[in-house]
């Protein structure tokens, strides 16, 4: 498991250009003496090309429910707990357009950490690591706290230009065949990098899942 806590913590830190840790001490109960309740910020990695590859974010979790905050907007939580405590999940709802994720993973010394993937299209996975903000050192969860959005631009930016290229891909081939071969070759291009991107992504993800 510290392999694949390790090698998560390292790649969502690398991308954010932060050092992540927790603190030493008692991770495992806050002062409720409640296992999760309370303030969670981290980062979940994603496939992409133009949208970012990791995205900060932010948890409360009060029970078994709770809610979250990234650039896709908020989200509602369900929690669910083994009684062993080897295995955490969240069903993380965005509401009826926005979809429903599911996060899987296990906590340790104060960290949170495993994968997630879509309920509707699970192929579409990635890897999260997530710290109590109690845990995390002052300097760090406060820029944690600033790099949260709620909204995300690039996401918009990308429909549009996927549905420009078709587009015009479309219209080109007809019209302007040489421009529309073009805009298809670089939506091709788009689509095998983000094919490529997401089989490196989907290594970390079974990673985690052989060992939860």
């Amino acid at each position: 498991m510290n392999a694949a806590r390790e090698r998560t913590r390292a790649l969502i830190g690398r991308q954010l250009g932060l050092e992540l840790g927790e603190r030493a001490g008692d991770a495992y109960r806050d002062a409720s003496g409640e296992l999760l309740d309370g303030e969670w910020l981290g980062a979940f990695a994603q496939p992409s090309v133009i949208l970012n590859k990791v995205t900060p974010v932010s948890l409360r979790i009060d029970g078994a429910a709770g809610r979250s905050i990234d650039e896709y907007g908020e989200a509602q939580l369900d929690v669910s707990v083994e009684p062993t405590r080897e295995r955490i999940e969240i069903r993380k709802e965005y509401g009826r357009i926005g979809g429903e994720f599911m996060y899987v993973g296990r906590m340790h010394e104060g960290t949170l950490a495993g994968y997630w993937y879509s309920a509707v299209r699970p192929q579409f996975a990635g890897v999260f690591w997530m710290a109590r903000a109690d845990r995390l050192a002052p300097e760090v969860a406060e820029r944690l706290r600033r790099r949260v959005r709620r909204n995300s631009p690039k996401r918009s930016l990308l429909r549009a230009a996927m549905i420009s290229t078709l587009i015009v891909g479309a219209v080109g081939v007809r019209l302007v065949p040489l421009l529309g071969f073009v805009a298809l070759a670089l939506a091709g291009v788009f689509l095998l990098v983000l094919k490529h991107r997401s089989e490196a992504l989907q290594r970390e993800v079974e990673l985690w899942r052989r060992q939860l």
